[in-house]
């Protein structure tokens, strides 16, 4: 990913205005932040600047006139998508990107933009370890073999997977603790929870090896330095590649493949449902839902029992 520092747009006032509200977000964030207002502004032929000022005399007029900005963003969506046939998910995505730079510029632009639902899989194909294999050998980088194999052998959301910090491993990692314990805070999961799961010798070899590659490995150095939305297009495309997914359609090997794979082998192992739900930061019920988690040792031992089902590489 470039340095978003080094991004041309950062020229202009609006711009460095708007950037200067994002110190805590992550620097692959901020870039394609700045990639997409720089999508907009080429279809626009305008600057940011010349946007913002388009923006301020427009709501002078009376309507429909003063509507311009929103009408423009509008326009530009349905040219990406060809007037909602294609490319939905990645145009939402765009505005919802570029809408706060309107607003961080005193310019609030009255657009709902709702995500589009993707429909549902009825054929999506299990990450066995057969398959995974096969995805881990067509991966030369480290950097994707990890998420990879952590999500084979948890079922870990590659959300999460992909803002884990070297301080959520590094205490079992020291220890040399099989299996690897893998402590996730609750602002980094889907249900807000906290929770902890799990990944085997042939996982810890891999991230080991691309520790190594990391310059200055402090607590909070993220383990991944890319985005998840890459992670998630990269997987279905390499099973393009590898012939299990066809060119263009729907997708039936995802991330979500690999979860759907680990929770069967929890079940099928005999590991009690609330545990799955904890292994896997779901949302537990019963009596796990109003308690601490169980002790450590408790839920190493039971997801061990998944361990012949789970493990990729003997």
């Amino acid at each position: 990913m470039p340095d978003w520092r080094k991004h041309p747009l950062l020229e202009f006032d609006s711009v460095r205005r708007w950037m200067n509200t994002k110190q805590q977000q992550r620097d692959p964030y901020k870039y394609r932040c700045l990639d997409a207002l720089q999508k907009y502004s080429n279809y626009r032929g305008l600057n940011p600047d010349q946007i913002i000022k388009e923006y301020i005399e427009a709501r002078k007029l009376d309507p429909p006139a003063r509507l311009l900005p929103e009408d423009k963003l509008n326009a530009w969506a349905a040219d990406i998508t060809d007037n909602g046939k294609v490319k939905l998910y990645w145009a939402a995505n765009l505005q919802r990107q570029i809408i706060p730079f309107f607003d961080k510029n005193g310019c609030h632009v009255d657009i709902d933009v709702e995500m589009p639902t993707a429909p549902a899989r009825e054929n999506t194909l299990q990450g066995t370890p057969e398959i995974t294999k096969r995805f881990l050998d067509a991966t030369p980088r480290l950097d994707f073999k990890w998420p990879i194999i952590c999500m084979a052998e948890n079922g870990m959301r590659p959300g999460s997977v992909m803002q884990l910090r070297y301080r959520h491993i590094k205490r079992s990692l020291d220890a040399r603790e099989v299996p690897l314990a893998i402590q996730i805070p609750g602002k980094i999961t889907k249900t807000g929870q906290p929770y902890t799961t799990f990944v085997l010798e042939d996982a810890i070899r891999i991230l080991r090896e691309h520790l190594k590659t990391i310059d200055h490995l402090t607590g909070d150095t993220h383990i991944i330095s890319y985005s998840t939305t890459r992670l998630i297009h990269y997987v279905p495309d390499l099973g393009v590649r590898l012939g299990y997914n066809p060119p263009s359609g729907l997708k039936p090997f995802t991330c979500g493949s690999w979860r759907s794979w680990a929770q069967d082998a929890f079940e099928g192992a005999g590991v009690p449902q609330n545990r799955v739900s904890l292994l896997m930061g779901a949302r537990p019920h019963g009596r796990d839902a109003h308690y601490v988690n169980p002790p450590l040792k408790v839920l190493a031992h039971e997801y061990m029992k998944a361990s012949p089902q789970l493990r990729i590489y003997e």
